[in-house]
């Protein structure tokens, strides 16, 4: 059961089993992070029923867009580097490189099947 004050019962170092201040209030900071890692972590399996399209594809994919796929995966690399090196979230470095990495799945996956149908075409 959560406790009413949520004292403690989402903050980042209660996932490793640290003992936390149990007359620490949790601040706005600490659900916004608790969201933010959540909806990073749903954000992760959206990633595959996307993949899976492009896997199954006979048409060359062509309805994925290269240059989006490529700045979110800027973006998110550049997420987890400024999470490593400025404030030091771990977490938050992992999610972020998580998504760069399946960023980088789809562009990878789908410039294989574009190669893979045009090749079925010419021949």
């Amino acid at each position: 059961m959560v406790p009413a004050d949520l004292t403690g019962a989402f903050g980042e170092n209660a996932l490793f089993g640290i003992e936390q201040d149990t007359g620490a209030q949790m601040t706005i900071s600490d659900v916004a992070y608790d969201l933010f890692m959540a909806f990073h972590a749903l954000r992760l399996a959206c990633y595959l029923p996307q993949i899976y399209k492009i896997a199954c594809d006979t048409t060359g994919a062509v309805a994925i867009s290269y240059s989006t796929w490529m700045l979110w995966a800027v973006a998110n690399s550049l997420t987890a580097i400024y999470s490593l090196a400025g404030p030091g979230h771990i977490m938050p470095a992992w999610s972020n490189g998580l998504n760069a990495l399946c960023c980088t799945v789809v562009i990878v996956l789908t410039a294989f099947k574009q190669r893979q149908y045009h090749a079925r075409m010419i021949s």
